[in-house]
C-alpha cells in the first residue's frame, strides 16, 4: 500500500498522502543500464483493471450478513480509481492465482472511495489512506491491517497465518506482553507484517506505535528470525518518522548488524523488499553516523544490489522503477541539496525511460509513470518530469491526478498562472463526489497561497467546491472531513488581519446551508460547526 510519506512546503503539502512525489518511493530496484523487459513483462496487465477476485455484490454491511452465514472472514479493499498504489495492489496482488485463491475463503468488498456513504463507511473502519486492505471476523472484528508491496507470496503467506486463528493483533499485542511464550509461529507473522503506516490510531495513538513496536521486538523469539528482523525494519522506520524526538533509542549497532544480514541474504531481501526501497535513507540514518566509513561501506553494499535487483524479471515494473527513486534518495543521504553525482542522474534517466516504454497497460502505468516521474524530479529533473507527465495525460485513465503534481512543478519554477491554470483544469476533470471535493479544495488552497488578493476569485471558486459536498448524502466524513479541516486553517491563515471577512463569512454560510439537515448525533456536525466558527 501506499504508505504515505510526507510531502514538502510546496503544493504538494495540500494534496493527499498520496502525492506523486511522495508515493513514488514505495519498493525497489535499479541500475546505470535498463534491463530490457522480457516478452511476459512487456505484455499488458489485462488482469490489473479486471482482476478474478469474486467481490461481493452490496454494500458493507450485506457483505458482513454474507461472512456470518458461510462463516468465512471479510477482507476489506479500501482504494480509489485514480490511486497510483491501488492500481499497483491491482497489477501485482490482485492479479495472482495465488491470492485469487485465497479470496475464496473470505468475503471480499471493494468499497470505492466514491461510492455513496463510502466516507461514513470509513470512518466506521477507520480507513483514510489509499489502498488500505483489513482482514475481519464476520462480527466485525478486525483481525489485521494487510501490507502493501507486491510479494504475492509473501502476502498469502500473511493471510495464511491470519486465516490460521482468526486472533486480532491487537489482542497478540497484550499476549506478547503478559506472556510471549503463547505466540505461536503465525502469531508473530501477524504481528511483524501488521501495516502500521495505515493503523490510524486503531490499536493505539499513533505516538506510541514505537513503543509497542520495540516491545515487540524485545520478545521477538530467536528461532523466529525473520520475523524478528522485520520487527527491527519497522521499529526503525517508526523512530525515524519521529525526527528530532524519537520515543525509543534504537540500538544502532544492532541495526547495522541486521541490515547487513538483510543486504547479504536473498530472503530476507524479498521479505522486506518495501523498506529496501521505501526506508532506504530513513534506515541507513539510523544505522550509521554522518560522514563515517561504515555509512559509505553500507550505502555502497546498498546500491550494488539495487542494481542487481534492477535486472530481476520476476520483479514488478512499478518495483523496478522503484530502485531508481532509492538510488537517488541514497544520494541524497548526506548532501539534500546540490546536483547530483553524473551517473545517479543517468540512473533516473535510464530507469524512467524503461518504466515508460516498458509498461504498455494503461492501468499499470498509472502506478508505474507515478514512481518514474519521482524519480527524476527527487533527481533535480523536473522538467523531464513535467514532460513524462504531460504527455501521460493523452494515455492515463485518470489523468487529474497527474495535474496537480504538473501543477506543483510549475509553482516551484515560479510560474503561478500555470500552476494555478493545472489546479483548475484538475478539479474540472476530476470525477467522483470524495474525489472532486479533495482536488477542488486543492485548486481553492492554490489560489489561497499563490493569489490571496484575489478575493472574488477564492469566493466563486470556494462555494462551488463547498457545493461538492452537497451532492451526496454522507459527503461530510472521513477524508472529506480532514480536508475541510485542512481548509477552514488556511481560510482562517488568510484573514487573520480580517481583510477577507465577506469572504470567509460567504464560505461559512454556504456550509451551514448545506449541513442544516445534519443532526446532532452525526460526526458531520461537529465538522459543519468547527468550519470558519473563529472568523
Amino acid at each position: 500500500m501506499c504508505a504515505p510519506k510526507k510531502a514538502g512546503e510546496s503544493l504538494m503539502s495540500v494534496r493527499s498522502s498520496l502525492s506523486l512525489f511522495v508515493l513514488a518511493a514505495l519498493l525497489a530496484a535499479c541500475s546505470s543500464k535498463s534491463p530490457e523487459p522480457s516478452a511476459a513483462a512487456a505484455a499488458p496487465a489485462a488482469a490489473a483493471h479486471a482482476d478474478g477476485i469474486a467481490w461481493h455484490q452490496g454494500d458493507v454491511d450485506s457483505a458482513f450478513a454474507a461472512a456470518k452465514a458461510s462463516g468465512k472472514p471479510v477482507f476489506l479493499y479500501w482504494g480509489a480509481v485514480w490511486c497510483p498504489p491501488c492500481q499497483q495492489v491491482k497489477a501485482t496482488i490482485f492479479a495472482k492465482r495465488e491470492f485469487i485463491e485465497r479470496t475464496r475463503q473470505l468475503v471480499p468488498v471493494y468499497l470505492d472511495g466514491d461510492e455513496p456513504a463510502a466516507q461514513l463507511a470509513a470512518e466506521r473502519f477507520g480507513v483514510v489512506g489509499y489502498p488500505t486492505m483489513i482482514l475481519l471476523r464476520p462480527d466485525g472484528t478486525e483481525v489485521t491491517r494487510l501490507p502493501g508491496g507486491t510479494d504475492v507470496d509473501l502476502y498469502t503467506s500473511v493471510v495464511d497465518s491470519a486465516l490460521a486463528s482468526l486472533k486480532p493483533v491487537k489482542d497478540l499485542i497484550d499476549v506478547a506482553n503478559r506472556d510471549p511464550a503463547g505466540l505461536t509461529e503465525n502469531d508473530w507473522k501477524l504481528l511483524a507484517y501488521y501495516a502500521w503506516d495505515v493503523d490510524f490510531d486503531r490499536i493505539a495513538p499513533a505516538a506510541e506505535a514505537p513503543k509497542i513496536v520495540a516491545g515487540l521486538v524485545q520478545k521477538c523469539p530467536k528461532s523466529f528470525e525473520t520475523d524478528c528482523v522485520r520487527l527491527k525494519l519497522t521499529l526503525a522506520a517508526l523512530v525515524a518518522d519521529e525526527k528530532d524526538k524519537p520515543s525509543v533509542t534504537i540500538d544502532r549497532r544492532d541495526l547495522l548488524a541486521t541490515l547487513n544480514a538483510v543486504l547479504d541474504r536473498p530472503e530476507l531481501q524479498k521479505l522486506n523488499l518495501d523498506y529496501l526501497i521505501y526506508e532506504s535513507p530513513e534506515l541507513v540514518g539510523a544505522a550509521t553516523v554522518k560522514g563515517s566509513a561504515e555509512r559509505a561501506a553500507l550505502v555502497t553494499r546498498w546500491q550494488a544490489l539495487l542494481d542487481a535487483l534492477a535486472n530481476d524479471e520476476s520483479l514488478a515494473r512499478v518495483d523496478r522503477m522503484g530502485m531508481g527513486y532509492a538510488r537517488v534518495l541514497l544520494a541524497r543521504l548526506d548532501t539534500p541539496k546540490g546536483p547530483l553525482p553524473a551517473d545517479v542522474l543517468a540512473i533516473a534517466r535510464d530507469r524512467a525511460a524503461w518504466a515508460d516504454r516498458a509498461t504498455t497497460d494503461p492501468y499499470e502505468r498509472q502506478a508505474v509513470i507515478n514512481r518514474a516521474a519521482a524519480t527524476l524530479d527527487e533527481a533535480g529533473l523536473e522538467t523531464e518530469a513535467n514532460d513524462l507527465l504531460t504527455r501521460e495525460l493523452k494515455v492515463s485513465k485518470s489523468p487529474y491526478y497527474f495535474m496537480l503534481d504538473i501543477a506543483d512543478l510549475a509553482q516551484r519554477a515560479g510560474h503561478k498562472d500555470v500552476a494555478l491554470h493545472w489546479l483548475e483544469r484538475a478539479y474540472h476533470e476530476s470525477e467522483g463526489p470524495a474525489t472532486r471535493f479533495q482536488w477542488g479544495t486543492d485548486y481553492l488552497l492554490g489560489l489561497i497561497e499563490m493569489a490571496p488578493e484575489d478575493d472574488q476569485r477564492i469566493q466563486t471558486v470556494g462555494l462551488a467546491v463547498i457545493d461538492e459536498l452537497g451532492k451526496g448524502k454522507d459527503n461530510i466524513h472521513q477524508r472529506s472531513s480532514i480536508r475541510l479541516g485542512r481548509l477552514d486553517k488556511a481560510l482562517m491563515d488568510w484573514n487573520k488581519g480580517d481583510n477577507h471577512r465577506p469572504v470567509v463569512r460567504a464560505l461559512r454560510a454556504r456550509l451551514q446551508e448545506i449541513c442544516a439537515p445534519i443532526g446532532a448525533g452525526d460526526s458531520a456536525r461537529k465538522t459543519c460547526d468547527d468550519f470558519l466558527a473563529k472568523a
